[in-house]
Parts: C-alpha cells; structure tokens; sequence
C-alpha cells in the first residue's frame, strides 16, 4: 500500500510541476503579446509622423 501512495504522489507531483511549468510558459507569452501591442502604436505614431 505505502509504495502505491508514493507512486501516485510523485506522479501528482509531476502533473503539478508541468502545470505550473505550462501556466508560466503561457504567462510570459501573454506578457509578451501585451508587450508587442504597447510598442506596435508607439513606432506607427513615429513613422506617421
């Protein structure tokens, strides 16, 4: 019984781990996109004026 639980916590663990992994990747991507639309406007109001 206690080695099934243990199997089954790292495997938890693991899932939790690439969650968080996958939750941070995607964070930064959002970041990113935000980042990219804040600076687009400012280079199209320099190159229109």
């Amino acid at each position: 019984m206690p080695r099934r639980l243990s199997l089954v916590r790292c495997r938890s663990f693991t899932l939790n781990s690439l969650i968080a992994a996958l939750n941070l990747v995607s964070i930064h991507a959002a970041i990113r996109v935000m980042m990219n639309q804040r600076i687009h406007p400012l280079k199209h109001r320099e190159r229109l004026s």
